[in-house]
């Protein structure tokens, strides 16, 4: 995803932590859209189409993330990666930080 974002291609990242792991938080990727892994089917019309969608959470096996991606490609999204390793990892790579942002 890195080489992708560097390459100037947008990527859309769907911070999909769960509940505790959102109030536990201080950070999310920079421009990160935050929809909790069972809302997503909820909140359909924020996630844009056309862009790679990458979700991420902190669970150790990844089923947040899994869950928002499984979520977006049963309702007709193509590009969708969860991220290996999750935020932890997101931050290891060197992708940038910004302080959560709370959804309306």
């Amino acid at each position: 995803m890195k080489r992708r974002i560097e390459s100037g291609e947008r990527v859309i990242f769907l911070d999909s932590r769960s509940p505790d792991e959102w109030d536990r938080a201080a950070q999310q990727l920079a421009g990160a859209l935050h929809i909790r892994p069972s809302e997503v089917e909820n909140h359909l019309r924020l996630v844009p189409q056309g862009h790679p969608i990458v979700p991420y959470c902190d669970c150790a096996d990844a089923r947040c993330s899994q869950r928002a991606a499984a979520a977006l490609v049963e309702n007709g999204w193509k590009d969708v990666h969860p991220l290996e390793g999750g935020f932890a990892a997101a931050v290891q790579a060197g992708l940038a930080t910004e302080t959560r942002q709370l959804r309306d």
